[in-house]
């Protein structure tokens, strides 16, 4: 075999003369002169390019990159990762057309069509128009075919805050009129209102307490009724017993006492003067037996032998009813009970003094023993 006087590169696989060793042309076999050698070798590295065979691949640290570096309308393939320059604002889309950049801590892309696009937004992508900006995980709004349910939460398993104007509700099943949820115009303060903790086992007045707080286990105040508000029908249909009923006003006078007439004198009973305030309903009045309180006393009307005894009841100074007893013709004095009711005065809302009065007819004094007078509102 031949001996070889020239050496092989290992990456491009040129033939390289050997010094001291290598012939000249005509010495050496076809080929394998050292010129021929050298000028073989010279055309291989004219026609390099790096590529695998054509020479060693360029490491990043053989290049300094200090302009554009076009691709050729090629892919960038195996790429592990693409790391930005972190600019402090968008780039304009007048020198940086088609491009994707990171501006403070966000991804932003610039169109063709001049517009600066935010990709990303507060650690999550950013809404596209038409969906909800700022939402980020975990907070979602998921809405769900099957049940056309929209779901709107801040966290796993946890419903989102809402903030709205109007808010319209509608059947969903059939397009027509909507309620309307509103706040008042002019409102004048933040509140809130919180629905009851369960529903009511029958049907009750639902209560807001200052709080904000709907509940169904107050109680309706009577300061709460408007007047007249509550109506005979209403209350007929209800089965309300006697006390509970508002009282209706009775007023009692003080005791006669024994009291004697002076002959043919009108005269004010002692203590027998009520004074009652109504709301425009009849009043009843009634002379009535002092109550017992286990003494010995008794409650009567005596005329004397031969006359007359008047008992007369007044409001205001205005006689209003009068009864009469004894007998001008007898020889002994006549007893009597109380006369009971005495009349029944129709008057308007307001404030009236009724008193009893008395006058007898003949030379001996009447008699009124331990007598009152009851006044009361219908």
């Amino acid at each position: 075999m031949p001996q070889l006087h020239y050496t092989t590169t290992p990456v491009m696989g040129m033939s390289l003369p050997v010094p001291g060793v290598t012939d000249a042309l005509g010495k050496e076999a076809p080929g394998a002169s050292w010129m021929e050698l050298q000028n073989s070798a010279f055309g291989i590295l004219d026609q390099h390019n790096h590529a695998p065979g054509s020479g060693a691949a360029v490491p990043s640290s053989g290049l300094t990159i200090n302009a554009d570096l076009p691709f050729q309308v090629h892919n960038a393939t195996q790429l592990r990762a693409a790391k930005f320059a972190i600019w402090g604002f968008p780039l304009s889309p007048a020198t940086d057309t088609a491009a994707l950049y990171v501006s403070g801590q966000d991804l932003y892309f610039n169109d063709v069509g001049g517009n600066v696009v935010r990709l990303t937004a507060s650690g999550g992508v950013a809404g596209t128009p038409g969906s909800i900006a700022g939402l980020t995980s975990p907070a979602a709004a998921t809405y769900t075919p099957a049940s056309k349910l929209f779901d709107l939460t801040s966290g796993s398993g946890v419903r989102a805050n809402l903030w709205t104007g109007p808010l319209s509700i509608y059947d969903p099943q059939a397009a027509g009129h909507k309620a309307t949820l509103q706040v008042p115009v002019g409102l004048g303060a933040d509140y809130a209102l919180t629905l009851p903790s369960t529903l009511p086992g029958s049907t009750l007045p639902l209560f807001l307490a200052s709080t904000g707080q709907l509940s169904t286990s107050g109680q309706v105040q009577t300061a709460q009724i408007a007047n007249l508000a509550v109506t005979a029908a209403q209350v007929a249909n209800n089965t309300l017993t006697r006390a509970q009923f508002a009282s209706v006003g009775q007023q009692v006078s003080g005791s006669s006492g024994a009291f004697n007439t002076v002959t043919n004198v009108v005269q004010d009973i002692p203590n027998i003067s009520v004074t009652i305030t109504t709301s425009g309903r009849p009043v009843v009045l009634a002379m009535l037996a002092e109550p017992g309180d286990g003494t010995a006393y008794i409650s009567n009307i005596l005329s004397p032998p031969g006359a007359q005894l008047r008992l007369i009841l007044q409001r205001a100074g205005v006689t209003i009813a009068e009864t009469v007893t004894g007998n001008t013709s007898g020889s002994t004095a006549t007893q009597f009970n109380p006369p009971g009711t005495l009349a029944v005065d129709v008057v308007g809302a307001g404030t009236y003094v009724y008193k009893m009065r008395a006058q007898v007819t003949g030379a001996d004094p009447g008699i009124v023993n331990h007598c009152i007078l009851a006044a009361w509102e219908l």
